[in-house]
């Protein structure tokens, strides 16, 4: 039970630790030309890193170097300084503050390491400040091909420092080039940190990764433990909250979203407001001109109506003088009835007393009285005619008066008809007409005609304006249409750019996937082995395949090179094996042949050269023999010294030398051999004491004939070599290890055991040949097998090697990734064009609609009210009753006049 509980922990360990490490991790980070730095590097262990310095070292200024200024681009000041000090701008740290440097170009990277998917990712910025500038040039790059900065990628012209010139950084075009399609270079500081983001943390908006570059920023605030109070730690947590997620927000987002509603409502509630004000103020200024206008017509109404009422006066005043007259004319003709009395009188008392005087002033009274009388019947018949005039004038005064009231009413009804109608038409030239009804009507109607003649013009004004306002209706709702149409045409642009833009994400995820997979292979692979530089050319093709580029045989010939290369080594190991094999077969079957050869009926004979071989085979049976082939040791020499002595014999010559029946050890034969002619030797030992004849029948040699042989060469039995300076120049010795033969002398100091002195020697030769050969031929067998499991073992590794490359992972999902999106970017394409052609159509008739608006709001600038179609069309129509209500207006004037 506890070995199954600590196999539980340690497989949890190794769980936790393989999940720990299933992240990227921080290698390594550079500084190259930055602050006080020229080149520096600076390794972490598992993502982890300890500086250590005295206060005022350069701690801090290094890690704001990196963090987060790497990793997000910002380089404002407060975001370089840890204590948020905004003295040192980001020139200072390139240019110094002495004048030290005046264009300078520097970099900061920071590598990156998978350690479950063995990737490395490089990302960094560059920075070139030049004096007097306004501001430094910014570059981002994300290295993400397996290349690594100092080791198979520099961040300066290497060539030049190989060459003794120095370090000299590369610009940003010349980074380009350089990363080409194994990497990505962007020059604004939000497309580095979208690339960050998307390369290493893949948050899934850039305010998260914002949040977190804010974090780090808390994290590394120098001093953290200065301060305790509660304020400080409650910021600093609530800083390091995550963000909230987004089922947490909906509600919050929706009360939110109704407040905006809300607002948006109010709002428009309170614009509605605003234009009800304005409405109400114009048409409060409205009725504000109609009330003067009334007012106006009412004044003139009423001094109308004081001249007639003058007129009716001095009417009146000439009826009372005609009245006061007739009471003169009454109390003149009552004053001449009573003259008439008193002349009556007066002509009665004269008739009395004066008859004659009398009888004058009688006459000249009664003259004076006729006459009176006269002028008496005159006057009453001028005062009937005058009271009859006088009633006549008034009953027609009267009369007069009525139709006058009323054809003056209908004037007046009529001109307030036409003001409405000019006020609705905008017929400025109005007043000037109306103004001849000012407290009375005309005298004359010649203006009448231009009055209808300006009506003319303004009733083709407005008909213009009308055909402008028309156009611009049409052109209006044409632009309109076209606008419903551009409108649906962009939703389809959205709707092709969302599928644009997944399919790019899918697209990218493709890629990235292949290039998992592809590390997955190079990490699964077992017959081949892709070095570095191949594999940056894979993962290089990988990132060049896009719409246009395709071709994933680029991607997959640097395997297919090194599975090529790979092949051809095994195939020249097989075929060096092959050749080999075949020569050790050739071996064997030799010494097949020659075992079979022993076994049969091979002696064990010296080695010869051809032609004494052929000489041998055709001397014949009993032609002699080799001496080696008729004598033998005799009992009592050991192994060793027989193998000496027939060393001695063999180096000597005389172990294979032909002894002839007619008792000769040699001639000159065929210039073979030499022949020496026997001379036994009397006194001493000879090889007669060493070896014994044993002449074979088929030989033709008896023993006296070998004996004598034997005899023919002394032998001299020492334990040493003895020195050849005390040997006789002229003797032929046979020693056990030496031999001299007058002048030639020699020792033989390696020896094998006796082969062929002795049928026994031979025989245990022969069969010691026989097995040595059966060993050579075993041998060779187990070499065989061997060389044929090696060759079974190339043809699996070959096999292991092309299953590799055909296990390399294919482009299927990738290419329908690709045909996807370039069906999507057709599609955009096709409908972006539709767009620009729907925009140019739209931007077309707008200009069209403008400048029939521009003409529309040219041709209507004198009024105030007719702007638009229906107002235009409604005072056309208004113009038509306006002049008939002038017609009307003038033959009511005629008729007024008629009255008079």
């Amino acid at each position: 039970m506890q070995l199954e509980n600590e196999s539980k922990n340690e497989s949890f360990d190794n769980v936790a630790e393989h999940q720990k490490r299933n992240r990227w991790e921080m290698t390594r980070a550079g500084i190259f030309n930055f602050w006080v730095y020229d080149d520096e590097e600076i390794s972490l262990e598992e993502g982890r890193l300890i500086l250590r310095g005295t206060n005022g070292a350069g701690k801090s200024v290094t890690m704001q170097s990196f963090l987060p200024l790497v990793l997000d681009g910002d380089k404002r000041p407060q975001r370089l300084d840890p204590f948020g000090s905004r003295d040192r701008r980001i020139e200072y740290y390139l240019l110094g503050e002495d004048g030290e440097h005046s264009n300078r170009i520097g970099y900061l990277w920071m590598e990156f390491h998978h350690p479950q998917k063995g990737l490395y990712k490089t990302i960094g910025i560059g920075l070139r400040a030049r004096r007097g500038a306004s501001q430094v040039s910014f570059w981002g790059f994300l290295l993400d091909d397996g290349r690594r900065v100092n080791q198979d990628f520099w961040l300066y012209d290497r060539i030049a420092w190989l060459e003794g010139k120095g370090k000299y950084p590369l610009d940003r075009r010349e980074l380009e080039n350089k990363i080409a399609a194994g990497g990505q270079v962007v020059q604004e500081q939000k497309a580095y940190r979208d690339l960050v983001n998307k390369a290493l943390f893949g948050f899934y908006d850039s305010e998260a990764f914002t949040d977190l570059m804010n974090l780090i920023i808390q994290l590394r605030s120098p001093k953290l433990s200065k301060d305790f109070k509660p304020s400080a730690i409650y910021h600093i947590l609530t800083e390091a909250l995550p963000p909230l997620q987004e089922d947490d927000l909906r509600p919050l987002s929706e009360v939110l979203e109704d407040m905006d509603q809300i607002a948006d409502r109010l709002d428009e509630l309170k614009l509605h407001q605003s234009e009800l004000e304005k409405l109400e103020k114009s048409y409060d200024r409205y009725n504000r001109v109609l009330l003067y206008q009334a007012s106006e017509e009412v004044l003139d109404a009423k001094a109308k109506a004081d001249e007639e009422a003058k007129e009716v006066e001095k009417v009146q005043s000439q009826c009372n003088e005609m009245g006061q007259k007739l009471a003169k004319s009454h109390e003149r003709l009552q004053g001449y009835r009573g003259r008439l009395q008193e002349v009556d009188a007066d002509l009665d008392v004269l008739n009395r007393h004066e008859a004659v005087e009398k009888q004058k002033e009688l006459q000249a009274l009664e003259r004076n009285f006729a006459e009176t009388g006269q002028y008496l019947d005159k006057s009453r018949a001028r005062i009937d005619a005058l009271m009859l005039r006088k009633d006549r004038i008034q009953s027609a005064l009267e009369r007069n008066e009525g139709l006058k009231l009323e054809h003056l009413r209908a004037q007046e009804d009529q001109l307030l008809e036409l003001e409405s109608l000019a006020r609705e038409m905008e017929f400025s030239e109005h007043d000037i007409y109306h103004r001849y009804w000012y407290q009375h009507p005309p005298d004359e109607d010649g203006f009448v005609l231009e009055w209808k003649k300006d009506v003319a013009r303004h009733r083709d004004a407005i008909e213009y304006a009308r055909k402008i306002a028309q156009a611009e209706r049409d052109a209006w709702n044409s632009l309109q249409e076209l606008e419903k149409e551009l409108g649906a045409i962009r939703q389809e642009r959205d709707v092709a750019e969302l599928a644009k833009v997944e399919s790019e994400k899918q697209t990218e995820a493709a890629l990235q996937h292949l290039k998992e997979e592809i590390v997955q292979w190079k990490q699964r692979v077992k017959g081949l082995s892709v070095e570095e530089g191949k594999f940056q050319r894979i993962l290089q093709a990988v990132s060049a395949i896009s719409v246009e580029n395709r071709n994933f045989a680029d991607v997959k010939q640097p395997a297919i090179e090194a599975a090529e290369e790979v092949r051809r080594q095994w195939k020249e190991q097989e075929w060096q094996l092959r050749h080999d094999i075949q020569r050790i077969e050739e071996e064997r079957a030799t010494f097949k042949r020659e075992q079979q050869a022993w076994k049969e009926s091979r002696e064990p004979e010296p080695v010869r050269n051809g032609q004494r071989t052929s000489a041998r085979i055709n001397r014949g049976a009993r032609g002699g023999a080799p001496l080696y082939d008729v004598c033998d040791f005799l009992d009592h020499w050991t192994e060793e010294e027989r193998a000496r002595i027939e060393g001695v014999l063999g180096a000597c010559g005389l172990l294979d030398a032909w002894v002839a029946p007619d008792g000769c050890l040699g001639r000159v034969d065929e210039g073979e051999e030499v022949w020496v002619v026997p001379s036994p030797v009397e006194w001493g030992y000879t090889l007669a004491d060493v070896l014994k004849p044993v002449p074979s029948p088929e030989s033709g040699l008896d023993e006296a004939m070998i004996d004598a042989v034997l005899r023919s060469f002394a032998w001299r039995e020492t334990e040493d070599t003895p020195p050849f300076e005390e040997l006789d120049a002229t003797s032929i010795w046979i020693g056990s290890s030496f031999f001299q033969l007058g002048p030639v002398r020699g020792c033989v100091t390696d020896t094998q055991p006796a082969r062929f002195i002795g049928k026994e020697a031979r025989r245990r030769f022969k069969m010691s040949e026989i097995e040595r050969l059966q060993v050579e031929i075993e041998a060779c067998e187990q070499q065989l097998g061997e060389m044929t499991k090696q060759v079974s073992e190339i043809q699996r590794a070959i096999a292991q090697v092309d299953e590799d490359v055909k296990s390399f992972p294919n482009d299927k999902q990738l290419q329908e990734r690709l045909n996807v999106l370039s069906e999507a970017v057709h599609r955009f394409s096709a409908v972006m064009t539709q767009v620009q052609r729907m925009a140019d159509r739209v931007r077309e008739k707008n200009n069209q609609w403008q400048q029939l608006k521009i003409e529309l709001e040219v041709s209507t600038e004198q009024w105030s009210r007719l702007k638009n179609l229906r107002e235009l069309q409604a005072a056309r129509e208004t113009i038509q009753h306006y002049l008939n209500g002038i017609s009307e207006l003038h033959g009511e004037w005629k008729e007024y006049r008629k009255a008079f």
